[in-house]
């Protein structure tokens, strides 16, 4: 049993081992966990230093974006050689994405932190599900598809 869940987490953990959205998803934690934590890190620092709510906002979620697109290109999807679009073009449309994500967390921090009244960065810790499962969908099926292989 142990060896099958050793099994089980190898083949969640290694790009070459996975390829379903089972594996990217739980790969995709990884990479998210670590954008998050530099959003967050910058988003708190620029609260500090007395940044307006929103700018800071869209300020962490730039830092974390660089980060995100990186390790997601090449971990989460991987077999880079197999995807659909070139680099340039996927950062188009991770660039989209992101101003979706970015869009969602503005939302809920206009709706919770400023109409409401609540801690901010409680609000935008309470974001992060949301823009989490739109990060894994478009990623999959919009940013880093790759062709079938019956198409190469």
């Amino acid at each position: 049993m142990l060896k099958r869940l050793f099994e089980l987490v190898n083949s969640l953990l290694r790009p070459d081992k996975s390829d379903n959205i089972k594996g990217q998803a739980f790969r995709q934690i990884i990479s998210g966990f670590t954008a998050t934590v530099v959003d967050l890190a910058v988003f708190k620092l620029e609260l500090i230093l007395g940044v307006n709510v929103l700018l800071a906002a869209l300020v962490s979620a730039g830092a974390s974006t660089l980060v995100n697109f990186t390790i997601t290109k090449y971990y989460v999807y991987s077999q880079v050689d197999r995807q659909k679009k070139r680099t340039r073009w996927q950062f188009i449309l991770y660039i989209f994405t992101v101003l979706v994500s970015i869009g969602l967390t503005q939302l809920i921090l206009l709706i919770f932190s400023i109409k409401h009244g609540f801690d901010p960065f409680l609000v935008k810790i309470g974001a992060v599900p949301f823009v989490y499962i739109w990060t894994v969908l478009s990623g999959k099926y919009i940013v880093f598809n790759k062709y079938s292989k019956e198409e190469i």
